[in-house]
């Protein structure tokens, strides 16, 4: 159960034990410093017993389990990129998925590198 701000603004919040709290900053980040704040406070979380939710377990103790990161990401890249060697002809097929995040239509040149 977490809050999320970037400086005084309110960007969300999720409401999970067991998946990913995820939050896209993109459209909130307009300085090169900033305070990020994150709230963690499961207290209200119903408790049932049990090994997931018992008041003996990490789950109640309200702190940041798993991993904490900060992607940045430029506002066009690649992603899910696959080579497929193929050495009888000393070629690789490769494959790709675009993100565009500009919400314009942009056209970028992929060269190929003969050697």
């Amino acid at each position: 159960m977490t809050k999320v701000w970037l400086d005084d603004t309110f960007i969300g919040e999720f409401d999970s034990l067991n998946t990913p709290h995820n939050y896209d900053l993109t459209n909130y980040i307009v300085k090169t410093q900033f305070r990020l704040t994150i709230l963690v406070s499961n207290v209200d979380y119903p408790t049932k017993g049990g090994h997931l939710t018992s008041p003996d377990t990490q789950t109640n103790w309200n702190g940041i389990i798993g991993e904490i990161a900060l992607h940045i990401f430029d506002s066009i890249y690649l992603t899910k990129i696959k080579t497929f060697p193929d050495i009888a002809s000393k070629s690789v097929h490769v494959t790709f998925d675009t993100v565009n995040t500009t919400n314009s239509n942009l056209k970028k040149q992929l060269m190929q590198k003969h050697s």
